[in-house]
């Protein structure tokens, strides 16, 4: 099973993508893999589609009037059935809706050797994942993450990647500006993960000395395999909620004959914290006089998305609860509220200097990319209620999925426009 790429290959009629991407969603928000045409392949019978059914362990066939009378589905079948014959291969038939005599008969002619599950006898997601695993003996595995988004989830990884990569761009005039004000200066970045965000944004940048903080061990221990030979770049695991954060930092800048810092640079942090002006004012006391901090943070108050003729009017709106309503996603309108949080801690000199990422400053990848931050459930690493403070923003993750390839092939095309609230501050001591 290692050396297999995905877990399940889901074999179906376009008749029935709204019904595949329900299934596709439950198998990854279970932790499992799958490969299925509306998000790996745009082809129809492609090379990529018989490299999904070879690099899979278990073919699923979703049984109905479509598949039934679809050359694809029919040639996808013979392909798994001969895998099957070679030993090892797994093959689950769905019936997904009522089937003719006729229709009956053909499925059960080439796959009546295999037990079928019917998805109206499964009430309700987690009932059919535990059917469909049983039947081909795939465990279903425990994830490390205990979060809708969490940094140890595959799909969190990626969408963290995306993200660095177009919050660089976005922020790459603020910090030429900010840089400019200092000659080799001394920075800190809060928040650091693995240091693949911060040394992107440092990239052609002056700096004479570079501390890197994150609450998580194993995080540090990341950024520094990767650029700890750097002098000049130090790492630090705190917790900026605790009493003694400050101190701590003015104890360090003592040990290492530093002043303080020049730039504190701070993104996607703050919308986390119960005591944003706790963590801010500590910051302070550890920036030289007429040092800048650099905040980067969310508001959905700024989101926007038109299309002139709506697929479905809720598909954004849906969206936009889902991510509001998560427990772990932080407090959506953060960005807002930088200017009270600034002058409450004591910062002066507060400027706003960008408010949105939008569809129409990208194009190509980056533009996919900008889609795939905020709107791709394929990122969300979602298998509970337990993640939402409103149940029924659970109940939203399933249709939602179901609508999103249409969606995001209307986006591609710019039939679809979108912002993303994204704030910029500056501040100074």
């Amino acid at each position: 099973m290692a050396n297999k790429r995905y877990d399940f290959f889901i074999s179906y009629n376009k008749r029935d993508a709204k019904i595949a991407a329900r299934i596709a969603a439950i198998i990854k928000g279970s932790g499992l893999t799958c490969w299925w045409q509306g998000e790996n392949s745009r082809q129809e019978y492609a090379v990529e589609i018989q490299n999904g059914i070879d690099n899979s362990e278990a073919f699923v066939v979703l049984l109905s009037a479509g598949s039934a009378e679809s050359e694809w589905v029919g040639k996808e079948i013979l392909r798994a059935l001969r895998l099957h014959s070679l030993g090892g291969y797994s093959i689950l038939p769905i019936v997904v809706d009522d089937l003719s005599d006729g229709d009956y008969a053909y499925f059960h002619q080439i796959l009546g050797n295999f037990n079928w599950l019917f998805l109206k006898d499964y009430d309700t997601d987690r009932e059919l994942i535990f059917a469909m695993t049983g039947q081909v003996n795939i465990r279903l595995r425990e994830r490390g993450a205990n979060s809708i988004y969490s940094a140890e989830a595959e799909e969190e990884i990626e969408r963290l990647r995306k993200q660095n990569n177009l919050y660089n761009m976005y922020a790459k005039r603020v910090l030429d500006e900010l840089f400019s004000q200092f000659s080799s200066p001394v920075v800190m970045d809060l928040g650091c993960s693995d240091g693949e965000s911060i040394m992107l944004r440092l990239e052609g940048r002056e700096f004479s000395h570079l501390l890197c903080i994150d609450k998580e061990q194993s995080k540090v221990n990341a950024a520094k395999e990767k650029f700890g030979k750097d002098e000049r770049i130090d790492f630090m695991v705190a917790d900026v909620t605790r009493r003694g954060f400050g101190t701590g930092l003015k104890n360090y800048l003592k040990e290492n004959g530093l002043e303080g810092f020049d730039i504190i640079h701070i993104s996607a942090v703050l919308l986390h914290l119960k005591n944003p002006v706790a963590v801010l004012k500590a910051l302070r006391g550890a920036l030289k006089p007429g040092g800048k901090i650099f905040i980067q943070d969310e508001d959905d108050g700024y989101n926007l998305a038109y299309q002139e003729e709506e697929l479905s009017p809720c598909f954004f709106s849906d969206c936009f609860y889902i991510w509001y309503h998560s427990k772990e996603s932080g407090d959506r309108h953060m960005g807002r509220k930088l200017p009270a949080f600034l002058k409450a801690a004591g910062y002066s000199n507060i400027e706003m200097k960008s408010s949105v990422l939008s569809s129409v400053d990208f194009d190509g990848e980056f533009k996919e990319d900008l889609w795939d931050l905020y709107f791709n459930p394929e990122y969300w690493v979602v298998d509970s209620p337990d993640y939402f403070d409103k149940s029924d923003a659970f109940e939203k993750c399933r249709t939602y999925a179901a609508e999103h390839r249409e969606h995001k092939e209307k986006y591609m095309r710019g039939e679809i426009f979108v912002t993303l609230g994204v704030l910029i501050f500056t501040a100074e001591k």
